[in-house]
Formats: structure tokens, C-alpha cells, sequence
């Protein structure tokens, strides 16, 4: 109720409403009975899809990453960090990733002291780096090193992250929720949050072991021709009074 009124207000006193994923989209023609208002369209984020391109496969080693803003320990519920560290536990007890490690990226707070009470709990803190925040070239560089990306959102406006690791030739192990059902797509493997994460750590892992990569070539075309920074600018250029 709160999230519509704010929106309404924005709406009002706004130029211009710029929506960034069909998820959104949906959730505010439910506000306005099933149709968009006036002064409102569809532009999805953008990243800077050439500091993702380089590197290849051949190259990559195993670790697993998430970016996640730790402060908050909702956040980590929100973000589904607590599920990933699950999954992350049951893998590294497979012999194929005995020797993994999982990279949580973002500021620290409540949320990651949160996480690292499960990391010690699961006995896998030697396992576990938490950066903190981090400058940019650093992240970029771990997501072109990093084979596996988590994104197991109960709710995910985009999902900037896991579009980033996609193009830097992840696999992202993710939820599908909110804009992720439109920017991962079927390019990762989906995970059901509906159903228990117990009962599918045994699917997540043999999709692993048996992924196409070539999907990740395919991935990297399909974020370039839609989520580019020039693409966003032509959006732009149609959206905006000269």
C-alpha cells in the first residue's frame, strides 16, 4: 500500500516515469487497473557491456560469487545470500569443487556479520571471502575470474549483478524472480524458491556438472544487442523533451 502511494506521488510530479524491468510494469498496471499511465514507459538498465567481454572460459577457476549490500539483515533474506551459502556448503562437499571458493561482494554490516555466523556455523569459512566494498575494476576482475554466479532473490527489480556475470561468462544459479525472468532468461539454471532448497541442491548440482557453455556465447550476444549503454541512450533520445 505504502509502495503505491509512492509511486502515485512520483508519478504526479514527475516528467517522466522510466520502468526498468516488465516485472515493474506489470506491478504498476496493477496500481492503475490493468493499464500504464500517461508519462510512463519501459527502459531496461544498461551496463558497460565491453569491461565484461574479455577472457576466456579456459581461464576461469572455481569460484563462486554474489553481490549483495550487507547491511541489512533482510537484505540477506531478500537476496537469498543465506540459501547460496547452503548450496554453496552442499557443493563444496562434492569432489568436483572440493576446492571452491564463494566471493560475497558489497558493504558490510548487520547482514554480514549475519553471514558469517552461518559460514562458521556450516564449517566453511576458509571457503567464504567477504570483500567488502570494493572499487569497480576489483569486481569486474573477480566476475571474469568467477565460473558461477548466485542470484536466488525472493524478489529482484533487474538484477544489474547477475546480468554483469552473465556477460563475463558465469553461470548464474538463480531464482527467476522479478526482472531476472527477463534478463537471465534461460541463458542460467533456475532455481524454484517455491520448493524447499534442500530438495533441489541435487538438480542445481548435476545442471552444473552438465551446462552448455556454449549458452554463454549465445548470452553474451543476446546482453549486447539489449542491455548496452548505447541501447539505453537511443531509449533516451525518444524519451526525453529537446
Amino acid at each position: 500500500f505504502i509502495q503505491k502511494i509512492f509511486f502515485k506521488l512520483c508519478h504526479f510530479f514527475s516528467d517522466y516515469c522510466v520502468l526498468v524491468s516488465i516485472s515493474d510494469e506489470n506491478n504498476v498496471k496493477k496500481i492503475y487497473n490493468g493499464v500504464l499511465p500517461k508519462r510512463t514507459c519501459l527502459s531496461f538498465h544498461t551496463i558497460d557491456v565491453e569491461k565484461f567481454l574479455s577472457g576466456k572460459l579456459s581461464e576461469k577457476q572455481e569460484i563462486f560469487t554474489t553481490i549483495a549490500w550487507m547491511e541489512s539483515i533482510d537484505n540477506m533474506f531478500r537476496k537469498g545470500v543465506d540459501k547460496a551459502l547452503f548450496v554453496f556448503k552442499f557443493l563444496t562437499e562434492k569432489e568436483e569443487y572440493s576446492d571452491a571458493k564463494l566471493y560475497i561482494i558489497g558493504k558490510e554490516g548487520e547482514g554480514a556479520d549475519y553471514l558469517k555466523r552461518l559460514c562458521n556455523d556450516m564449517k566453511i569459512c576458509d571457503k567464504v571471502v567477504f570483500t567488502g566494498s570494493i572499487e569497480e575494476e576489483h569486481k569486474v576482475n573477480i566476475l571474469k575470474r568467477s565460473k558461477y554466479y548466485f542470484q536466488l532473490s525472493s524478489y529482484e527489480g533487474f538484477g544489474i549483478g547477475a546480468l554483469e556475470a552473465l556477460t563475463a561468462k558465469n553461470i548464474v544459479i538463480h531464482s527467476g524472480n522479478g526482472g531476472l525472468k527477463n534478463t537471465i532468461k534461460d541463458y542460467g539454471i533456475k532455481v524454484d524458491l517455491k520448493i524447499d532448497i534442500e530438495k533441489q541442491i541435487e538438480f542445481i548440482y548435476e545442471r552444473l556438472l552438465n551446462f552448455d557453455y556454449e549458452k554463454l556465447e549465445i548470452a553474451q550476444k543476446y546482453v549486447q544487442d539489449n542491455y548496452s549503454n548505447i541501447r539505453r541512450l537511443e531509449d533516451f533520445e525518444k524519451i526525453l523533451p529537446r
